[in-house]
């Protein structure tokens, strides 16, 4: 009989932690949560980061892309006179058949023909606006500085990227206004 007494007592501790405590699982349910918005919060920071850096890459082809086509086409725009020109200032560079110095983005020649990545690509590109300046940094420089500017808005916060290039005087001679 002696046998079985610490055998009872045995089965009795062992059936009093079979289980979890309350204070257990509150505790276990705390830090999961904690767990779990911390993975959402950098999940999102993520996802910000990626627009942004996508937004950042984009921003940087258009500038080139327009930088490109002043530098190959400098006839479909209107130069500033570069005699009259204060050294040093920035004068805008207009398209010809636009009077205002700042445009809107033209779309890819290619287009997807799915609506809904259509619609994608050109919400992306509706966000940028472009223009251009010349500045000319001495009155007997045989080169002027280029620089196209692609702007945009990211979370209320204005963005914009620069891309400048030196190319020589003459290139606007003639179409200036």
């Amino acid at each position: 009989m002696e046998k079985s007494a610490p055998n009872r007592h045995l089965r009795t501790w062992s059936h009093r932690n079979s289980g979890f405590t309350l204070v257990e699982m509150i505790t276990a349910f705390f830090v999961l949560s904690v767990a779990t918005s911390v993975f959402i919060g950098l999940y999102s920071a993520s996802l910000s980061l990626s627009k942004s850096s996508a937004s950042n890459t984009l921003a940087g082809q258009l500038a080139q892309e327009y930088l490109t086509e002043l530098e190959t086409n400098p006839k479909q725009f209107v130069w500033p006179n570069f005699d009259d020109a204060e050294i040093g200032t920035l004068l805008p560079v207009k398209p010809a058949n636009n009077e205002n110095p700042i445009h809107t983005v033209a779309l890819p020649s290619t287009m997807p023909s799915n609506e809904a990545a259509y619609e994608k690509i050109r919400n992306q590109y509706k966000q940028f606006t472009w223009d251009a300046n010349v500045r000319l940094a001495d009155e007997n420089a045989s080169h002027v500085e280029l620089v196209v500017s692609i702007r945009w808005e990211h979370k209320g916060h204005a963005q914009v990227v620069y891309l400048t290039s030196a190319l020589p005087r003459s290139i606007g001679e003639g179409t200036g206004s």
